[in-house]
């Protein structure tokens, strides 16, 4: 992805960006990430989804930032969602301390192909306590759902693609 320009008026914006590409049909992989009941049954990060995926409602996300621990629960503003575009925001109460921007892009590779974008932006005064492992944690958990996205829509298959062996991922100070 290409990164985003500095930000003036906040500086300390960061912007978290992954990307896989996935052997299935646009819409198979979007009906698969806007069905929030079944993400209990793939998703080792998001683990459950209370709530419609409906532009201007609110969900409560369950995050397992770490593998084997409880998951954090986070209530979400789900800003749009229409084909095939998913963007919701969070962060602590007061959003100019810490909030993200936090979006799903689909654009379709070729025939039965998806590429997914997944990406955060970070904004607020809290973002520079943000250590180098906090950022590894969040790359981390976005490749596990990256990558469980497309064992789920893919049948667990393995799909080796010279393009695909190292999931691209970068953090960008804006």
């Amino acid at each position: 992805m290409t990164p985003a320009r500095a930000n003036p008026v906040d500086p300390t914006a960061r912007t978290i960006a992954t990307e896989i590409f996935i052997a299935r049909d646009i819409a198979d992989v979007w009906a698969v990430l806007v069905d929030f009941a079944a993400y209990g049954q793939w998703n080792p990060y998001i683990v459950r989804i209370d709530g419609e995926a409906k532009a201007g409602t609110v969900i409560t996300v369950h995050a397992a930032r770490m593998e084997l621990q409880p998951a954090l629960a986070q209530n979400i503003d789900l800003v749009s969602i229409f084909p095939y575009t998913m963007r919701w925001q969070g962060g602590l109460p007061d959003r100019s301390e810490f909030a993200g921007d936090h979006w799903f892009v689909l654009d379709a590779a070729g025939p039965d192909e998806t590429r997914l974008k997944h990406y955060e932006h970070f904004t607020g005064s809290r973002v520079p306590q943000f250590g180098a492992g906090d950022e590894a944690a969040v790359v981390r958990n976005f490749e596990r759902f990256n990558r469980a996205l497309k064992a789920r829509c893919e049948g667990g298959q393995i799909w080796n693609r010279r393009w695909e062996e190292k999931v691209e991922c970068s953090f960008i100070k804006d």
